[in-house]
């Protein structure tokens, strides 16, 4: 029987406590023995990164922005989800 991956998303605004219920969700999964990737968006890679700086040294045009999100997202899925669900 072949398994397949599970992707699962927890979402809020900031400061309500995702980053801890997501370490202590993939610790008790860890925990069962199963593999887990734990992820975030905006990502640490180079259109997360201009996401992020853009938070704090000044916002970027909002279609700038969008752009960088649906970069950012495209690869996240393409690098990282994807990979991860499949193997």
């Amino acid at each position: 029987m072949t398994s397949r991956g599970l992707l699962t998303v927890v979402e809020g605004i900031d400061g309500t406590g995702k980053s801890t219920q997501v370490r202590l969700l993939a610790d008790a999964l860890a925990g069962a023995g199963l593999d887990v990737i734990r992820s975030k968006e905006p990502t640490d890679g180079p259109w997360g990164q201009k996401i992020r700086a853009s938070a704090s040294s000044g916002r970027m045009a909002p279609e700038e922005e969008l752009d960088a999100f649906v970069k950012d997202r495209r690869e996240h899925v393409e690098n990282l989800i994807t990979p991860g669900l499949e193997a």
